[in-house]
């Protein structure tokens, strides 16, 4: 069993979120939780669902076995070229993950990592595509530390 504020930071290896596939869950749980994953986002989706369960008042117990392996595909959702609708879900993603600060939440740090790391990524996603430069908000350039991008010259 672990602390779950101690599994919330080993949850963030090398600046980003584990898998929830990385997860067992119970069932009755989530149901008494209201924990669901947000269908409305084609992107994000799963890191919601991961602050959400992570930010609840349970236990967490570790297992030390490998049962996930991450392989990339093509055509999945990390390697198809970006487009507006995925940054729009992504962005959505953030603005509700900001939304959570407001919240009584006794893990704001790491939900405040969290919204950095992906506030960071969106704006990776945006570097090289003008176009969609207008998708960042002032609120999203608070949360990032990438002043060094092409972004702010």
């Amino acid at each position: 069993s672990s602390d779950l504020n101690t599994f919330f930071e080993k949850s963030l290896p090398n600046d980003w979120f584990m898998p929830n596939a990385c997860f067992l869950l119970n069932r009755t749980y989530l149901y008494q939780e209201n924990l669901w994953f947000n269908e409305s986002l084609q992107f994000g989706e799963d890191t919601l669902f991961n602050v959400d369960l992570l930010s609840s008042q349970n236990k967490i117990a570790e297992v030390p076995y490998i049962f996930f392996v991450y392989r990339k595909r093509e055509n999945s959702a990390m390697t198809k070229p970006i487009t507006l609708e995925r940054l729009d879900s992504q962005k959505r993603m953030i603005e509700i993950l900001i939304q959570h600060l407001t919240k009584n939440n006794p893990y704001i740090e790491q939900l405040k990592k969290v919204i950095v790391l992906n506030c960071e990524h969106f704006m990776h996603s945006i570097e090289n595509n003008p176009q969609f430069f207008d998708l960042i908000t002032a609120e999203i350039k608070s949360f990032s530390k990438l002043s060094s991008l092409k972004l702010f010259s």
